[in-house]
């Protein structure tokens, strides 16, 4: 009898015509291994998209390299009509009402990856590796002087840990943060910046963590100690968390249980360190493997193998990083109030006070420093998800209790 083979998915949130070239670069080029040549595995793509994001056509998304083609048991296209019309089942069987679906399916980042993860379920998968569409597998090591580059088998990896814990994170390097290479002033001191860290981070993300890279110039290079290790590290529990990333993300889905949706407030993000916040059940590990971030899509030309010796600063307003930046800082606001409340809420009002006292003195300092007046209401942006972190803090719990009924349904009619 024929041994089953281990079917596969690598899941795309993606919005970004260039997404094809990234496939390729996985496929073809860096990130697939020894374990898929070996023929014991089935390999798909499941590629939810986003035409809203950078005004792309469904068309944009369509894979047509044969070679690729040929390497991939299936491609499934998740666009709007094709999420609704599947998801939309589940209410008609009064598996979920029409606000769940909506809560957990509806517009946004979080929504499309519930979408990839639900479809990975329902079609049976073993395994499901989340890459996103700005990560190539590749590691620059060296420094600011000079970088060299190594490709990463970036699935082989995945699947290698996955044999031993249910949730497994590769690193990141390059341009991992959206702050760019601040040259403080008069208007902007170091003081500042740090003020304003403080005051958003938690304790995975912290000033010295980010202090680092602004004297790496903003970048992050990779570690040989990392890149040549063979172990799986098991990733702890600090303050409620087991922290990880949303891309360069794997999961068992036969071990992982019930692994709860990704959420975030109505206009935040913050996705992968909701997650992170339940799943203190699940085994995860950190796995000796990187990719490279293209925070600031400055760097499309490694996607076609031109693998530059030196990697510069993107400096503030170079490749609308200031935009990019001020989107994320306001981004961070908006979800730690919901993240305190979740994982201390007796400090919650103290911690909250604190943030707006940091914010109020920022605030203006951003505002001129970047040339972005909307930025001095950042305060009240904070008010505002302070007033609805109950609400929020529902949508997360009834959120996760219909994706846990969901799954037992799924489960019970064999996907």
């Amino acid at each position: 009898m024929e041994d089953k083979k281990l079917r596969v998915a690598l899941g795309f949130v993606t919005g970004r015509a260039s997404f094809k070239e990234v496939v390729t670069a996985y496929l073809l080029k860096w990130g697939l291994g020894e374990s898929f040549r070996s023929g014991d595995i089935e390999l798909s793509l499941l590629v939810a998209y986003d035409l809203d994001y950078m005004g792309t056509k469904a068309e944009d998304f369509v894979i047509k390299d044969e070679e690729i083609l040929s390497m991939v048991s299936s491609i499934e296209y998740l666009g709007k009509e094709r999420i609704s019309a599947e998801v939309g089942k589940l209410a008609n069987e009064g598996i979920l009402t029409a606000e769940e679906v909506e809560l957990l399916f509806g517009n946004g980042y979080a929504k499309l990856r519930n979408s990839v993860l639900f479809f990975a379920t329902k079609l049976g998968f073993d395994r499901l590796i989340f890459l996103d569409d700005d990560e190539y597998p590749l590691a620059c090591v060296g420094g600011v002087n000079g970088v060299y580059w190594l490709g990463q088998d970036v699935i082989g990896a995945h699947l290698a840990g996955l044999e031993v814990g249910d949730v497994t994170n590769g690193y990141h390097c390059g341009y991992v943060s959206p702050i760019p290479d601040v040259v403080f002033d008069d208007v902007l001191g170091v003081g500042d910046f740090r003020l304003f860290v403080e005051a958003v981070s938690n304790d995975i993300v912290t000033w010295k963590s980010i202090a680092g890279r602004f004297a790496a110039g903003g970048l992050t290079f990779a570690s040989h100690k990392i890149i040549d290790s063979d172990k799986f590290i098991v990733v702890e529990e600090i303050n409620g968390l087991k922290f990880i990333s949303g891309g360069n993300l794997g999961l068992n889905l036969a071990t992982s249980g019930n692994l709860s949706p990704f959420f975030n407030p109505p206009g935040a993000r913050g996705e992968d360190t909701f997650l992170s916040s339940s799943i203190s059940g699940c085994d995860v590990r950190k796995i000796p493997v990187y990719t490279f971030h293209d925070g600031f899509g400055s760097f499309p030309f490694l996607l076609k193998g031109v693998l530059p010796k030196r990697l510069d600063p993107v400096g503030a307003g170079d490749f609308g990083s200031d935009a990019r930046f001020l989107g994320a800082a306001k981004g961070w606001v908006k979800y730690r109030p919901l993240l305190l409340y979740i994982i201390d809420r007796k400090h919650f009002d103290v911690k909250i006070s604190q943030m707006r006292e940091a914010l109020m003195v920022i605030a203006p300092t951003f505002a001129e420093f970047f040339g972005d007046e909307d930025f001095a209401d950042v305060v009240g942006v904070l008010d505002y998800y302070v007033n609805r972190v109950e609400e929020d803090f529902a949508a997360f719990t009834s959120g996760g209790e219909a994706w846990s009924r969901m799954l037992d349904y799924l489960d019970k009619v064999g996907n």
